[in-house]
Order: structure tokens, then sequence, then C-alpha cells
């Protein structure tokens, strides 16, 4: 559009929405300003110019810019540029951009699926196969459809599980043996133990056990019956002084410390009988697996008519001796 001085409109070209005879004045020269109609337009004045013709360029430029100065306004050149085909483009900008961000948002969906499936999901699985074998299950295996270091880790943890299925399949056989092998000894040990308490039940031999201090644990029936007193008078007395004589008590004390090679004194007195017989004893120490000693096991077997025959032939011995003497005289 072309506007005067005063900024009427004198002339339009093109679609613009000035009017002809329309009025807007013009501040200064390139104002921009935007219309209603999202339009920006450009203002540039039109002058009255002359042209100076010399031989000397300073005095051109001096010319030039007094023309200038001087120069009165003519009018003013407005050129309106619409909006709208930028407005379009914005949008259209914004559209793409969308369309970009949506194609990107997909893009990693997909890519965060396909990891799921290819990483995630075989570790899950690996967690619970884990879980599994630690609660027990070693039948447990975990599919093997992963690559590379996954597939590697799948297949150590499968083998992991069959060596620990076998070692508990023979760790329960061995179980099983030596539960049979100790059920066959405790058989065997109550079949011993019955014979032996049988044996000890009726042998004719005095049996006895007493503890490391020298008391009294355990009498056989011969043994109660030998020396004339039931047992439950015995049991938890010491052996000195109940057996053995008071003057025995250095021997008893001397055998209990050392029972390997040690022995009773052979004398002994009968508590029911109030008199006195002679046992032969052999002694045998019971010691746990630290070699400490538990109980003494004493056999006696009676050896008063040997012994008194012993003492008879003695007594002859000497009195023989004597005679011979005094036939000598």
């Amino acid at each position: 559009a072309i506007r005067d001085s005063a900024g009427t409109v004198l002339m339009t070209y093109g679609n613009t929405r000035l009017h002809l005879g329309e009025m807007r004045p013009i501040e200064r020269e390139g104002e921009l300003w935007q219309s209603e109609e999202n339009s920006v337009f450009i203002h540039q004045p039109i002058s009255l110019t002359s042209v100076t013709v010399s031989d000397f360029d300073e005095d051109v430029s001096s010319a030039v810019s007094d023309s200038r100065e001087i120069a009165p306004l003519l009018g003013w050149v407005t050129v309106e540029m619409s909006m709208r085909s930028l407005r379009q483009e914005q949008k259209s900008i914004v559209l793409r951009s969308l369309m970009f961000l949506g194609g990107g948002l997909l893009l990693s969906a997909w890519v965060a699926h396909r990891m799921s499936q290819s990483v995630v999901t075989p570790i899950l699985a690996l967690t619970d196969s884990v879980k599994r074998i630690e609660a027990g299950n070693l039948d447990t295996r975990v599919n093997t459809h992963s690559d590379g270091e996954l597939l590697d880790l799948q297949r150590g943890i499968n083998r992991m599980s069959h060596s620990l299925q076998v070692a508990q399949e023979r760790l329960q056989e061995q179980v099983q043996n030596a539960t049979e092998g100790l059920r066959n000894s405790l058989e065997t040990l109550a079949v011993q133990e019955s014979r032996y308490r049988e044996l000890v039940q009726n042998a004719n031999s005095l049996i006895m056990k007493l503890d490391p201090e020298g008391r009294i644990l355990f009498i056989n029936p011969y043994a109660e019956e030998y020396l004339g007193i039931p047992s439950d008078h015995l049991l938890g007395t010491y052996v000195t002084g109940s057996i053995f004589s008071a003057e025995s008590e250095l021997i008893v004390q001397s055998m209990l410390r050392d029972p390997d090679n040690i022995s009773l004194p052979d004398d002994i007195t009968i508590p029911g009988k109030n008199k006195r017989a002679y046992v032969s004893w052999s002694i045998r120490p019971v010691r746990d697996i630290d070699g400490n000693l538990v109980d003494i096991i004493c056999i006696g077997h009676d050896i008063t008519e040997r012994r008194n025959i012993e003492i008879a032939m003695g007594v002859l011995a000497s009195a023989g001796g004597n005679n011979k003497n005094g036939f000598g005289d």
C-alpha cells in the first residue's frame, strides 16, 4: 500500500487489510505492528532526494547526507505480511514433532518389550528357579531359550541343580545305609547285652562295678549271695569299709588311680557272715572316647579253700622243720 505523509491509504495492491482512504498515522520509520487479523505491517518512508554528481567522493557523501536531512517526506510504503501461512507452518511443525515423538515412544516401547522378553523375563525365571532350588526342589530346571551370557548362566544353573540332586540322592542313600547299619548294630548290641546280662546274672563269680571314686554301682546276684547282704545295702557305698578292711585303703586307692596295673587285695570281709574270705580279682577299666576313666569292672573268684590249704601247708612245713631240729639234739 502507498500512503501519504499523513498516513492516508492512497493505493493498495494484492490481498490486504488496508482500505483506500483509511487513515492510520505512522510515528516512526520501520514501525512494526500487528492487526487483529494476525497480519504484520512494515512501513518505509518515501522521500524526495536529489542526485549530486562530483569528481570528489567526499563532496558526494556530504551532499547525499545533506539531501537526506533536508529531503521532504512524500509518503509511506506499507508492506503487509499475513501470519496465516506462518501459523499453518507452526501447526505443521508441531504436528510433525508430535508424530516423531509418538513414533519414538512406540519404538522405545517396542525396544523395551524386546529387552524384557530377551533379558528381564529370563532373569526373573532364573530368580524363581534359584528360589525353588533353595527351597529344596532340586529337580527344578531352567528353560535354555536365551543366548550369550544368559544361556551360559541358565546352563550353569541346570548343571548345579543336577549336581545337587545327585549329591542329595547319594547322601540319602548313604544315610539309609548308615541307618540300616546302625539298626543292625543296635540289634546286635541288644542281643549281646542280653547275653552279657544273662551271663552276669548267672555267673558263679563275684562281679562288681565301681565308679572312679570307689563307690559300688552294681553287684551280681552271686556276689550278693556270697557276701550275704542285699545289693541295695551296698550300692552307693565305698568298697573300702564295706567289703575291704580299712587296712586295705592304700591298695584300693592305688587301684583306683591305676586300674590297668594294680589289682584289689585278695582278702575281703564278708559283712553278712562276719568272716574273712580270699578272692582273686580281675580288673577291667572302662574308658570313654577321650580316655577318661568311667567305670571299673571287678570280677572275683573265690580262692578261700586254696588259700587255706596253702596256709595249712605252710604251717605244717614250719612245724616239720622245728621237729627235725628237736630230733637232732
